[in-house]
């Protein structure tokens, strides 16, 4: 199917908006957006324009929490090959965690990334298996 890249590019040239997942095999990309939202959080996001949803689910013998943050692009630096990612509006940081009812000890915790080329809207929808947060548009 091609890069994630050429893939952008295929929906934006077809006048359609991607949800695309930034994952860590993307190297320097995937740590530039990591380190750039930890140093944010880390700074209580100091002068930074941000959207913020959280929610807490339980279901299969779990309870799942989620943070989401969305920001737009403008507002990081200069993302390694960020001109070739057509459309680029908007970068997602999720936060879950998740406990077990049985082993009230165990937890797990994830960070997923995700990269947003929307155009037009005024809400930018986000949808992680049951979870869904309408943010404003950035």
């Amino acid at each position: 199917m091609g890069t994630q890249i050429d893939i952008a590019r295929q929906i934006k040239e077809a006048q359609g908006d991607y949800v695309l997942a930034l994952k860590s095999n993307q190297g320097k990309l995937y740590t530039q957006v990591k380190d750039w939202f930890e140093q944010a959080i880390e700074k209580n996001w100091n002068s930074v324009e941000y959207s913020y949803d959280d929610t807490m689910e339980g279901g299969h013998h779990r309870v799942e929490s989620r943070q989401v943050w969305a920001v737009a692009i403008a507002e990081l630096p200069a993302l390694h090959r960020q001109r070739q990612w057509r459309g680029l509006t908007t970068v997602v940081r999720v936060c879950s965690t998740r406990y077990l009812w049985n082993k009230p000890s165990f937890m797990t915790i994830g960070h997923r990334y995700t990269f947003v080329g929307v155009s037009g809207i005024h809400y930018f929808v986000w949808i992680d298996h049951d979870f869904v947060v309408a943010t404003p548009k950035l």
